[in-house]
């Protein structure tokens, strides 16, 4: 009998020291944590190297780089895509050598039209998907934000080299008939309009980009396979891009019956984003 007890006891104290583990784990994962560990910001915070630094350069003096914001301050994005960027081949003058500034003007274009749809894509990699949908759909404005600046400055180098040749980047392997009628389509033949004069870069966390989105201007946000951080037992769910306290972020810059897309191959990751998904309509009422 005394060893029932003492089995019982200790099976009621490990029950409590993970209830307990859970309640930790669960309080320390509900904010989103930017800065990572020392061992993933020497992989995946890297620098580019110098030829990918050189295009990062050439690219935000023509206009196609988001500037850091400084705290408190606020994107136009209706300037800031209204403000067409200049070919590297086009000559310099005063009047176009700015880069894109980061907060917003006392004078907006008159020319800019508001009612165009943006799109924000966190963790583009090297642009494929961002790049694609910028060549489809020419009249959305895309925003592309990650924080691994070699991938980011090969998304760039595509793009300077689309806009110096007037074609778009193919990601597609085609051959033969099928790939000189996709070059063919590939070409931009409007003289006003340059290849991926829609898509703004934004070297940088994105989740700490909304802050300095205007609120409900957003069309849709797409967040393409992040990096589910499966490691829980060493409390890496905290730097999860899906958290209780990032969704109202989320929601804030979104529009009315905004979409919020989001791609992943881990199950542990699935089930977290659904878990905090469901708990988020709960407290709204959905």
């Amino acid at each position: 009998a005394n060893v029932d007890t003492q089995e019982a006891a200790t099976s009621n104290s490990d029950d409590d020291n993970a209830n307990s583990d859970q309640n930790i784990a669960s309080s320390q994962s509900s904010q989103y944590v930017d800065k990572k560990p020392r061992w993933w910001r020497q992989h995946a915070g890297r620098r580019g190297t110098r030829s990918q630094r050189a295009a990062l350069a050439r690219m935000s003096k023509l206009g196609y780089v988001i500037e850091r914001a400084s705290y408190g301050d606020e994107l136009d994005l209706v300037d800031m895509f209204a403000r067409r960027p200049r070919c590297a081949c086009e000559k310099d003058s005063n009047e176009d050598t700015e880069c894109i500034s980061n907060t917003r003007n006392t004078t907006t274009s008159t020319d800019a039209d508001d009612t165009k749809e943006y799109w924000l894509e966190i963790g583009f990699g090297r642009g494929e998907n961002l790049l694609a949908s910028a060549r489809i759909n020419r009249a959305r404005c895309y925003i592309g934000a990650d924080v691994h600046q070699p991938g980011a400055c090969i998304a760039l180098g595509r793009m300077e080299e689309a806009a110096n040749t007037n074609t778009y980047w193919d990601q597609a392997m085609l051959h033969g008939s099928a790939r000189a009628a996709d070059e063919t389509s590939s070409r931009v033949e409007d003289a006003t309009f340059k290849p991926y004069d829609n898509v703004r870069i934004y070297c940088g966390d994105g989740i700490k980009l909304l802050h300095s989105i205007p609120a409900q201007s957003l069309s849709a946000i797409v967040l393409p396979f992040p990096d589910p951080w499966p490691n829980t037992l060493s409390g890496h769910s905290k730097f999860r891009v899906i958290q209780p306290d990032t969704l109202p972020c989320l929601e804030r810059v979104l529009k009315c019956n905004g979409m919020l897309y989001l791609a992943t191959d881990d199950v542990a990751f699935d089930e977290w984003c659904r878990d905090i998904f469901d708990e988020h309509g709960k407290e709204r009422g959905w």
